[in-house]
């Protein structure tokens, strides 16, 4: 189908822009209440007190910067997959959460955007975990830099082009 693959295209590029603009506005906003995403950890208690900052501290910035580097398309599966396990571990958390019987605060984009948890919570982290996967296997990554990285390579451009040795 010829247009199949191009429509595949434009919904891939659609999605890596739009997932890896919500991971990092979410890391953004986390990082600008720090205190208040770390106390959102504890009290999920399921990381343990002394390891919470540094937890607190990776999960921010992995979602700014492979959020970032995937809305960018730079090393756009190996993003699209650590984004994809962050949803998984947000996922097990909130159903945990759920199953204990607590519905405060998500945590989800800090403590600036107040989201209790509930089944809500589960079918945004299931659906963030769902494109992020699928976006970790789609081999071609259309109008992004790993495409350019891959031309350039391919072509001898670098050999061409002043400055990109």
């Amino acid at each position: 189908m010829p247009g199949g693959e191009s429509k595949r295209d434009a919904v891939a590029f659609a999605a890596r822009v739009l997932l890896g603009a919500i991971f990092a506005a979410a890391g953004i906003l986390k990082a600008a209440s720090m205190h208040g995403f770390i106390l959102t950890i504890s009290a999920y208690d399921i990381v343990p007190l002394r390891l919470v900052p540094a937890f607190a501290i990776a999960v921010v910035s992995a979602e700014i910067s492979f959020g970032l580097s995937l809305a960018a398309g730079f090393f756009s599966r190996l993003s699209a997959a650590v984004l994809s396990f962050l949803s998984l571990i947000f996922l097990i958390a909130v159903v945990v959460e759920i199953i204990r019987g607590n519905r405060g605060a998500c945590g989800c984009f800090g403590s600036v955007v107040r989201k209790n948890i509930g089944l809500t919570s589960v079918a945004r982290d299931f659906f963030l975990f769902s494109v992020a996967t699928w976006l970790s296997t789609v081999k071609t990554q259309r109008w992004s830099i790993d495409e350019l990285m891959k031309l350039k390579s391919q072509t001898g451009l670098a050999k061409r082009v002043r400055g990109w040795q």
